[in-house]
Parts: C-alpha cells; sequence; structure tokens
C-alpha cells in the first residue's frame, strides 16, 4: 500500500502536461487494481490457457464477438480479445454503418460497448441506431413527429430495447470540454473511467481515425499516427478486447478506373498496417 501510495503522490506531483482528469483515473486504476501483470508466462501455461479456450467452444459458434455479418463471422470468427481492426473506406462508403451495428450486435450479446464518435452528435447516432431497430431511414425518425402511429412504434422499440441501449456507451463530439483532445491516450483514460464507474465494456469503436489529435513526432505526422494506433493496439492487449479504428482512405483511389482500396491507400498506411490485426475495406460499385 505504501508503495502504490508513493506512486500516485509522484503521479500527482509530476511537472507534465498530462490532463487532471487522466491523472485522476489512472491513480483511481492504481488503488483498484493491486496486484500487476506478470511479466512472463511459461510456454505451458499458455498451451493449457489456449486448450481451455478452444474447448469452451462447440465449434458453431464464434469464438470472438458476433457482428451480425454472416460472411465476416464466417471468415475471422468475429471480433477477438486484444485485435485491433481497421474498418476503412472512401467517405460515404458506409464505415459509421458498419461501427455501430458491430456496436449493436455485442450489445445485443450482453456486452458493453464504448463507442467514440468524434464525427456525430449523440442524437444523430442514436438516430441511426433506432433506424436499425425500426427498420426506417434516419429522415424517417426525424419526422417521426408527424406521424402518431410511427411514434407509437417508437415508443415500443425504444422500451423493448432500453436494456441494449443501456450497454451502449457514447461519448460524442459534444461531450468535449473546450480544449479537450481527443487523443489516443484521452481514450485510455475514458476507457478506465467507464470501467471504474461499473461498466466493463468488450469492444471499443472509434470513429474516426482522422479527426483524432496525434501527438508529434517532430513534427512527423505518419510516426504520431504509428504512435496513435500503437497506443489503442495496446489498449486492445491489456484489457482483451476487441478495439475497431474507422479510418479513411486517400482520394486518389477515387481517380483510378478500379476504386477498389488496397492497403496502400490507407493514409501512412506503413504505421497502421504494422499495428493493424485485420484491415476491412469498404467498396461498392454504386
Amino acid at each position: 500500500m505504501v508503495s502504490r501510495a508513493q506512486e500516485i503522490i509522484a503521479l500527482a506531483n509530476a511537472n507534465d502536461d498530462v490532463p487532471a482528469s487522466m491523472k485522476f483515473a489512472k491513480a483511481l486504476e492504481l488503488f483498484q487494481y493491486s496486484e500487476k501483470t506478470a511479466r512472463f508466462t511459461d510456454a505451458n501455461t499458455a498451451l493449457e490457457n489456449l486448450y481451455q479456450s478452444i474447448s469452451s467452444h462447440n465449434g458453431e459458434h464464434s469464438v470472438g464477438i458476433e457482428t451480425g455479418y454472416a460472411e465476416f463471422d464466417k471468415h475471422t470468427n468475429g471480433l477477438k480479445p486484444g485485435k485491433l481492426y481497421i474498418v476503412a473506406g472512401s467517405p460515404g462508403m458506409g464505415k459509421t454503418v458498419i461501427g455501430l451495428n458491430w456496436a449493436l450486435s455485442a450489445a445485443m450479446l450482453g456486452n458493453d460497448v464504448m463507442y467514440y464518435s468524434l464525427e456525430m452528435s449523440t442524437q444523430d447516432m442514436t438516430t441511426r441506431l433506432m433506424s436499425s431497430i425500426c427498420n426506417k431511414t434516419s429522415l424517417e425518425i426525424e419526422r417521426s413527429g408527424a406521424n402518431a402511429d410511427f411514434l407509437g412504434v417508437f415508443s415500443h422499440k425504444k422500451d423493448l430495447f432500453a436494456d441494449v441501449f443501456k450497454r451502449v456507451h457514447i461519448r460524442a463530439m459534444e461531450n468535449f470540454d473546450d480544449g479537450e483532445e481527443a487523443t489516443a491516450m484521452q481514450i485510455v483514460s475514458d476507457f478506465r473511467h467507464l470501467k471504474l464507474s461499473g461498466a466493463d465494456p468488450k469492444l471499443v469503436v472509434i470513429d474516426y481515425l482522422g479527426l483524432m489529435e496525434h501527438e508529434e513526432s517532430k513534427g512527423n505526422l505518419a510516426s504520431a499516427i504509428g504512435k496513435t494506433t500503437r497506443i489503442l493496439k495496446k489498449l486492445a492487449g491489456r484489457w482483451k478486447i476487441p478495439v475497431v479504428l474507422l479510418c479513411q482512405v486517400s482520394k486518389d483511389v477515387l481517380k483510378r478506373a478500379d476504386a477498389r482500396p488496397v492497403l496502400s491507400d490507407l493514409r501512412d498506411s506503413g504505421h497502421i498496417e504494422q499495428d493493424a490485426d485485420l484491415v476491412l475495406f469498404i467498396y461498392r460499385d454504386d
């Protein structure tokens, strides 16, 4: 306890630019998690853990979180713990739709989800969530006040899926204070804060990389992005959860005769490829 208290005092007295909220979250974590993770695991123990993990599934179910996208789950066994997934595409291809649908699927399976939106407001996001539940367009939902019958359907669906929606924890753009930046470290801090508040997020979705702030590395944006993806990869590994990072591809893809994205279309793709466990590109001809 003395050692842990000294760590917290040193954290509080550190003369750096780390926000007080992040220091507070770290201090709470130091109190709650009294045992540090072992530095090494012998291979025999690791193999025994692997056997137990494999034998706990009957072969008919996904070993990760099912996304609701049958073909994706078939080829990947769902969203696996400790993995960083990149979902990339041109603007308007449906990155946010996939992120929200995966979050909704995870919540329906009883998992808490942390959804970080740097592009949309909370109202925009919940409108899209209800769009999936009601099988109506966002425009129809926004105009539902003019349709008493649909309002009844809306209210019924909202109550029916209340427990599911409670598991989707949203931090949208209006939830940031002036001057507060959405960095990878801030996301880690918010994740810890969410856990300490009683939730147990099993999936993190971040929408999207292009709107995040990166800690500059001697003016090299590529290196800064690499540091961001490395931190998110560590978040996935440290807490044994899948992290889904949405990002845009270069506009140059639209100038080609074949506009199907490839890895080199990822902005600063070298660092992203290095940390990603799987890169999924979204494309449709129309």
